[in-house]
């Protein structure tokens, strides 16, 4: 992603093609709670990749496995 980040005009589009070419993992914690009790503690993880990098990535982990 250097190379998009070394250019002088970047699209949208050349960043969420690498985006989703490498992936992206976001992860963040939410807790709602009232009265200083926390009444809900959700731990969230948004994975955001293509359909083909994924089966890609699946393919060279049961390699490993074997």
């Amino acid at each position: 992603m250097g190379d998009i980040a070394n250019s002088k005009q970047v699209t949208l589009l050349e960043v969420v093609e690498k985006l989703l070419d490498k992936g992206v993992v976001i992860s963040g914690d939410l807790i709602l709670s009232c009265g200083n009790v926390d009444l809900v503690y959700l731990n969230l993880k948004l994975v955001l990749t293509s359909v083909q990098t994924l089966l890609e990535g699946n393919t060279i982990k049961k390699d490993v496995n074997l």
